[in-house]
């Protein structure tokens, strides 16, 4: 059944939905009747939808940055243009953060639950902010950590 709150297709046996709709009552709750979890595919989904736009612009930006200068220039800059790369990234993640709670899934939405107020599907700039850094973080010390092993052990690979 398609709840009429947020159109999200629930199963017949279901006595709420994700965004705290209640079917006994035909009321929306305030909060949601039990926690939102995500099975893996849909984390994989809410991931790639803020990996792919990302991925695509900071490539874009380091290809469009070593054809704008030299070729030889950009093989004896390669470093700068990686990090700038990584940084068109994250910032291109930092905009799109929104956009999880804005997107419409095929087979879930996601929501901001606040004290005393209905859920949600708007983010305020401090949220988008904190979610992204939430998502940011690892990411970063993930490729803190690989470029430090790969700038010291380029004998490893020779």
């Amino acid at each position: 059944m398609n709840c009429p709150t947020c159109g999200l297709l629930n199963p017949i046996e279901a006595s709420a939905c994700d965004c705290g709709h209640d079917f006994a009552t035909g009321k929306p709750s305030q909060y949601p009747q039990q926690p939102i979890t995500l099975h893996w595919g849909q984390n994989i989904i809410a991931f790639w939808t803020l990996f792919w736009p990302s991925w695509v612009g900071g490539m874009l930006f380091a290809l469009l940055a070593a054809i704008v200068i030299s070729p030889a220039a950009a093989a004896d800059n390669i470093a700068v243009l990686t990090v700038a790369g990584s940084a068109v990234y994250f910032a291109i993640q930092a905009v799109f953060s929104r956009r999880l709670v804005t997107k419409n899934y095929r087979s879930f939405r996601l929501y901001m639950i606040r004290d005393h107020e209905y859920p949600s599907r708007n983010l305020s700039m401090r949220e988008a902010l904190h979610i992204w850094f939430w998502i940011f973080t690892p990411q970063f010390l993930l490729l803190v950590v690989t470029s430090t092993l790969l700038s010291y052990g380029v004998g490893w690979f020779t």
